[in-house]
């Protein structure tokens, strides 16, 4: 069970990241983003965004968020991005 848990991580990430990652491409191209590449910039944003969240609800730590604690977090990670890679 838990394998089939990393297994669909690891497609997310397959799929989800290079989309994050050409949407970065394009302000990091303009300079409206300061980052070393978009694929760092999209893989700082994604540890901003999810951080420590996946292990946590693996081990049962941490219960189901809501849609609130959700946008919360969303609305946090856009901001600590800005600060980080904002010109």
């Amino acid at each position: 069970m838990k394998v089939a848990r990393c297994d669909a991580c690891r497609r997310w990430r397959g799929s989800v990241f290079p989309l994050i990652e050409k949407l970065i491409q394009r302000d990091w191209e303009s300079g409206a983003l300061v980052a070393p590449s978009a694929r760092i910039a999209a893989d700082w944003f994604l540890n901003l965004l999810i951080g420590d969240l996946q292990i946590r609800r693996v081990i049962h730590s941490l219960p189901v968020p809501s849609n609130k604690d959700v946008r919360s977090r969303v609305v946090a990670a856009i901001s600590a991005f800005r600060k980080l890679c904002g010109t």
